[in-house]
């Protein structure tokens, strides 16, 4: 079970803000410029909502908030992405 929760914090970690940016960035051609301030973007919201989460882990527990973050970040938030990656045609 704690193998999981490191595959899922790892994946929220790293995949969206570093490799999704530079996937993106290959396949649209961006400037390097927007690329770091779009890792840079990927970083500063978890920082600004640190406090936040850390009144809800005191409210709520922190098994539950750990497993809400795994869902909503390793289940729910990916689907429009994926489904954006089958049904837009490259161009």
């Amino acid at each position: 079970v704690g193998s999981l929760g490191t595959a899922g914090i790892g994946a929220l970690w790293y995949v969206p803000p570093v490799y999704g940016v530079q996937f993106i960035q290959q396949s649209q051609k961006l400037p390097s410029n927007a690329v770091t301030f779009s890792e840079m973007l990927a970083f500063f919201i978890p920082t600004v909502l640190a406090m936040f989460v850390g009144m809800l882990v005191d409210s709520w527990g922190a098994c539950k908030v750990h497993t809400l973050a795994l869902s909503l970040g390793c289940i729910v938030s990916p689907v429009p992405l994926f489904y954006w990656w089958a049904h837009v045609p490259p161009q």
